[in-house]
């Protein structure tokens, strides 16, 4: 009896790992791709990622992130800009949608 209740337990601890390592499994490949394809679209599109004119500069930055509820990729451009004539800065940050290539919003501070 102690031998099957045992083997009961084993099974079904079993299942329940081998039930929930799935999802875990699809939802990283998920999360990877979305940051190997923020990787590729800020490589392509600023690179170099700073930006020196005679009145400032502006170095550019992101963040990546899968969101499994909405199922959607996001990247947030990150640019810090500093004036080199008054030592002012300014941070804008815009969000994005990589796989509708929909733009969300901006967000701008220190101007």
């Amino acid at each position: 009896m102690r031998l099957f209740i045992s083997a009961g337990i084993f099974g079904l601890l079993y299942c329940i790992a081998h039930v929930s390592a799935q999802p875990n499994k699809d939802l990283y490949e998920l999360q990877e791709r979305c940051s190997r394809l923020a990787k590729q679209t800020f490589d392509r599109e600023y690179s170099p990622p700073v930006l020196d004119t005679a009145d400032a500069q502006t170095v550019f930055n992101y963040e990546s992130h899968y969101s499994a509820r909405l199922n959607k990729c996001f990247f947030l451009e990150i640019a810090v800009s500093n004036e080199k004539a008054n030592s002012t800065s300014s941070k804008i940050m815009s969000l994005f949608d990589l796989t509708k290539n929909n733009k969300y919003g901006t967000f701008v501070s220190g101007l």
